[in-house]
Formats: C-alpha cells, structure tokens, sequence
C-alpha cells in the first residue's frame, strides 16, 4: 500500500485538528499551527491511513514520523510506515514519542523499537492556574518583576493580538533577532520566518495572541494555540528586554486570558540552552514532558542462503565490472542488502543479477519513493539468452510491490541505453555545467565574513545534514539518505575528490564538492545559503587550483546532456503526484505497460485530481509508459547528482 503523503498547507488545519484535538498527546510537536508554520522547514507531509493521522517529515537529515493518531489497528499502520521508510531508503525512525505512546507502540510491535531520549528537546508544562496565580513562595520572584514592571509602567497597556498588530509584532520581532544576532543563528533565522507565516494565518490556524503596550509602543508580544482539549501551546514569546519584566508580564496578562477550560500551558523545549532552561525551570513546570526517539531495532543476520548469494553477486560483480576493490568493498558494505538484491539463478548459482536502491525524489514537495537499478550484470556463458529481460520484469514487479513510484538507472553506454528503451526506460536526467570565469571569481577580500577551508573530516554529520537539506530545498531531485551520502563521499575520497567549507564565524553556510582534473575544475555539487558564499567557495577553490574557470553542477535540470533514465512504475501515484503539482490541467490519458499491466487503464486529471475511470475512455489519449514518463518526469527537468557510479 502506498501512503497517500501530501505536504501541509494552512488549508489542511481543519481536518488535523479533527485529530489532534480528540488525541491525548500533549506535546507541542502536535499543535496544528506548529506543524503548518514549520512546514518550510520540514517539509512536513500527512495521511489518514485505516483511521490514523500520520506525518513525516526530515529531521537531522533523516526522514521521520510522528506517532500516529487515532484508533484502530496500530500495528499494521507502523508496519506501513516501516515500509514507507524502507522505500526512501531510511532506517524508520518516530521523533517526538512520548511515555504513554512508548507503551502503545511496544504493546502493537513488541522488542521492535529501541528509544532515546534528548533532554532538549523535552516540553515543558505548567498548570494554567499557577501562571495565572503566581501563588506560593517559589513564585514570589515572578510576582516581583511583574509588580515591578506596573510601578515603572503604570499606563501600560494589553492588547488582544489581532491581524492589524501583525507589522508591529513582525517589527519587533524583527528587532529582537537584531539584538540576538539572529543573522548568524540559523535556528533564529528560521523561527522569524515561521513567525511571519504564522502571523499571516491567525483566523485559519486558530491562532490566539497577546501584545503589551507601553506610552504606544509595542514593547512584547506572544501567541500560541491549542494542542488538544486540555493543553495549550505557547509557540512564541518576544519582549523588548529594556522594558524590565516585559517577558513576566506578558506571560501573565496571556495566560490569564485563555480559556478556562484549558488546564495545561506548553511552553515548549529549552534546545540545550542553559540562560533558557533555568528561565523555564524558574516557573516550576508541573511536568517535564520527555519525548523520545524510537529507532527499529536491527533486523536479523543474513542467513546461510542469503551469505551465498551476496557472494555470488559480488564475485558475478568482479568478472563482469572493472572496479577498484576498494569501490566494491565499499559498495557491498554499504549499499547491498539482501532484500536490495534480485537475482537469477541457473544450475543452482546465481548467473544475473541487479540492485534496486531506494531512493526519495522531491516532487512538487512531495517526497516520492523511487528505486535505482544498480550493478546490472550477466555471467558472459548465459548471455543473448534474455536473461536481463527477465531480471527487469522481474525488478519493475518487485518495485510495484514496494511501493516505489518509478525506476531510473544510468546506462554505462548508448548500446545500453536503447536496450532499457526497450522496458520503458526514457531519457530523463540532464548533467550540465555552469561555467565560472574572471568576472565571478572575484577576490576573497570581498567577502571578508566568509572563512573557506577544507575540512579534515570529510563527512561529518553537520556537513552530511547541510548538504542533504539544501538538496531538499530542491523542487525535482533524486535525494539521498544520510547514509548514502556517506558512502558517497567515501567514494568521491577515494577517486580524489575533496571538500570545501564556507563558514561565518561558527554556522556553515556553504559547502562544494570538488574534482580537479587536468582539463579543468569541477564543482560536483555546491550548495549555499547565498550568493556571498558560493563566490567566495569558487574563488577560494579556483585560485587554489591555480584556475581561471570553475564548472559548477547546473542544478535547473535545464542544461547539458542527457545522462540518466526513468521509467514509471506506479502510474496511479505518479499521476496522483503530478496532478497536485499541476492543478491547472485537465486531460484523460490511456495507458499501457507491457511489463506491469497494473498500470493499465485510463485516467483522469482534473482540478488537482488524479481519477482512475473504471471503464475505457474512447477520447482519451494514448500513451505507453515510456511516453507517461516522458510528460510527467522528463519534461519537469529533474535532477539527479551524486549517485556512486556517475
């Protein structure tokens, strides 16, 4: 079963709410105005799959879920999100679990999960009674900062935030990131942009608010909504720090105004930030909330069976390619696995073999599970046999059965190249360069912030979680897990690649992957924040190879040669992706697939809609699969870099 994923929009709050708001979960992970104003961040997706919400979403650069919400068979929903995972070649992870879902979780799949706290990420609640009352001893000092903050500010003034406030709180947060240097922080750069989102949403995310006035100027502000029925979220709380007790009183004026029927208060984690937690701790929060990371346990060793058949595709691998041993010990390291591996045996051994790996595509923001054919390969006594022809049937159903919504591959030669035409395979990848001279490069004192270096450790997990986020942002292109890009930076090492860093004080804000050959420099990828750090990355790498051009990867999927091919393999799914992607079209389309004929049939496209007919449609257009992934895929320009064997 493929899960119908779809990214969030403020459209969407309604039917979550109708989830989250029956749920007991009171974490703040699940308040629907979180997960719409963080979307750009997270790329946060949802379902209703047999009764249950579910949501994915890429953090620390894996691709993650929420525990899912409502009744009904958990098991087999977790079985599909650990499939799910699988398809996107991720380990399945769940962020966020609190204790009451742990119990869930191992009561459905029991010794499945292993769980891991971080303390910084726990919430924090507090009893809406007690931040309104500020009563008993422990208190006393809030009470002081805010009867200070009245004897020096007698006019003050609360307001009830409402869409007219929104330039004067942007404003204000706005200063506020000034003073904290959020230019410099990218955590603060990202919480002004959900601000501002969710600001502009107020009345569609529910949103309710708070300002505090002093002789006319906004001097605080503070919103948050509802959780669930019981709890209430606090996303945000800024004050102008000169107004002494600014932060106490806006906190209290808020909370006393909500609803009487909300008992709790989240005012969410403290990230590891020592002056944050001890003011949070300073409330006597009436519960710590830990919220665990819970990881599928490891699968059991290969069996006797599956050892002989990895060692014999890789000895079929060794006679039938001319790789380094190094490349192979490395690739069967870390990218083979048994359920990866489709073969052919003959007389008992295994004569043909491929691997199909998993991989996500971002496709109109949505991440698509697709599958690269690697390692196709033939014993030479059993070739012209048709073979191969029947490895690939074979593949494209498993693929179907796995959920992946098309296949691509790289063919080695042109030869190979018209023989995948043959299964549906069309010419879909573009690789082009993007040329670099005088008049870019220009000298690194002009960029005087920016500090380029080349790391000592080629892949560490900050380098690996930039470069896989900047893919993300990405509309059409073929992502990888964060394991694969470890092994593809082992790879790149051993062929000479290096990497090259561009920092501002301490924040990453570039980083490029460099080849230099005799005939040139080339830029495998480059990734940035802006434009300053790509041309300080360039000119620091052309004037250390002594260059006067630097080719940088063109990542528009416009230019260059056609490299890569695709074939679909879901059409309902493609379709389904593509017309949400293109609202605006309308048209019904006939196809046909000689080696998956599930993917026959007419469909219909409309209004952002893709409709299987149930009976054939005369007026339709015909189309081979070939020519669907032609339409849907090649003339998007999408993406494809990185891969281990390009």
């Amino acid at each position: 079963m493929i899960i119908p994923f779809r990214p969030i929009t403020v459209a969407d709050a309604d039917p979550l709410r109708s989830y989250t708001m029956e749920s007991k979960c009171m974490n703040c992970d699940m308040n629907v105005a979180n997960l719409c104003s963080w979307q750009f961040l997270y790329h946060t997706e949802w379902a209703v799959v047999e009764g249950f919400l579910v949501l994915r979403f890429v953090a620390d650069g894996h691709v993650t879920y929420m525990k899912p919400i409502g009744k009904g068979d958990l098991r087999h929903v977790l079985e599909l999100l650990i499939a799910d995972a699988r398809s996107l070649g991720d380990t399945f992870r769940m962020a966020c679990v609190c204790p009451c879902a742990q119990g869930l979780m191992d009561e459905s799949m029991p010794g499945a999960f292993t769980y891991s706290i971080n303390r910084e990420k726990s919430d924090y609640l507090y009893l809406r009674e007690s931040l309104v009352t500020l009563a008993g001893k422990k208190l006393q000092p809030k009470r002081n900062h805010i009867n200070k903050f009245k004897r020096a500010y007698p006019n003050y003034e609360y307001r009830p935030l409402t869409a007219d406030l929104v330039p004067e709180c942007i404003r204000l947060g706005e200063e506020w990131c000034r003073t904290n240097d959020c230019r410099e922080q990218r955590a603060m750069q990202a919480e002004q942009q959900m601000i501002a989102y969710a600001l502009s949403h107020i009345d569609e995310l529910h949103i309710i608010g708070g300002t505090l006035f002093v002789e006319g100027k906004m001097v605080a502000f503070t919103f948050g909504a509802r959780i669930n029925a019981e709890a209430f979220d606090v996303c945000v709380e800024k004050a102008d720090t000169s107004y002494e007790g600014a932060y106490a009183m806006i906190n209290n004026e808020f909370v006393s105004r909500l609803p009487e029927d909300i008992t709790y208060i989240n005012r969410e984690e403290d990230l590891g930030l020592e002056g944050l937690r001890r003011a949070k701790l300073s409330y006597y929060p009436e519960l710590i909330l830990d919220k665990m990371t819970a990881t599928l346990t490891a699968q059991p060793k290969e069996s006797e069976e599956e050892m002989r058949v990895r060692f014999e595709t890789r000895h079929l691998w060794e006679r039938s390619f001319a790789d380094p041993r190094a490349f192979i010990d490395l690739y069967f390291r870390e990218k083979y696995r048994t359920e990866r591996n489709e073969v052919i045996l003959r007389d008992g051994r295994v004569v043909s073999a491929l691997q199909k790996l998993p991989y996500p595509m971002t496709y109109g923001g949505r991440m698509l599970p697709a599958s690269y054919i690697s390692g196709a390969c033939t014993d030479e006594r059993y070739r012209r046999r048709g073979l191969m022809g029947e490895l690939l049937g074979q593949t494209h159903r498993a693929m179907y059965a796995e959920n992946a919504v098309f296949s691509f591959l790289i063919p080695a030669t042109a030869e190979l190249g018209t023989y995948y035409a043959k299964f549906g395979y069309t010419p879909c990848f573009r690789f082009g360069w993007e040329t670099y001279g005088q008049q870019t490069l220009s000298p690194l004192t002009s960029h005087p912030s920016t500090l380029i270096s080349q790391p000592s450790t080629l892949h560490n997990d900050e380098h690996l979680t930039y470069l896989r986020q900047k893919m993300q942002e990405r509309a059409l292109c073929v992502q990888h897990p964060l394991s694969d890009l470890r092994a593809v930076v082992d790879d790149m090492r051993m062929g000479g690649d290096t990497m090259w860093e561009a920092r501002r004080d301490t924040m990453l804000v570039g980083l490029a992957i460099c080849r230099a050959e005799a005939d040139g420099t080339l830029l495998r990828e480059c990734v940035y924040d802006d434009e300053a750090a790509r041309d300080a990355l360039i000119a620091a790498i052309a004037a250390h190879y002594g260059r006067t051009e630097v080719d940088v990867l063109d990542t528009t999927g416009l230019e260059g040669d056609y490299f890569g091919m695709a074939r679909i393999i879901n059409a309902e799914a493609m379709l389904t992706a593509y017309a949400t992607l293109h609202p605006e079209a309308t048209f019904t389309w006939s196809i046909t697939d000689e080696t998956l004929p599930e993917n026959d049939g007419c469909y219909r496209i409309a209004q952002g809609q893709c409709t299987r007919l149930a009976e054939p449609c005369t007026e339709a257009e015909p189309l081979t699969i070939a020519q669907l992934t032609h339409r849907v895929l090649t003339e998007e320009n999408p993406l494809m870099s990185l891969m281990m064997n390009d």
